[in-house]
């Protein structure tokens, strides 16, 4: 599984999540991925990091 936001500024996120996709394309491997259009590079899954809301979003960068 990928997922990966298109604004990340941190590093190319989308483009490494593509790159991968394109080369599990031939694999028999289940495989999913996610594209989000305006997240940056913090995705925030519930009960991901000890003692943060699941609510809470954090941006890195302009916003």
């Amino acid at each position: 599984m990928t997922i990966a936001g298109e604004e990340d500024q941190m590093w190319p996120a989308a483009d490494y999540a593509r790159m991968t996709e394109k080369k599990l394309h031939k694999t028999n491997v289940q495989k999913t991925h996610l594209y989000y259009p305006k997240a940056g590079h913090f995705l925030s899954f519930p009960y991901a990091l000890p003692g943060m809301p699941a609510n809470v979003q954090m941006h890195v960068g302009g916003g």
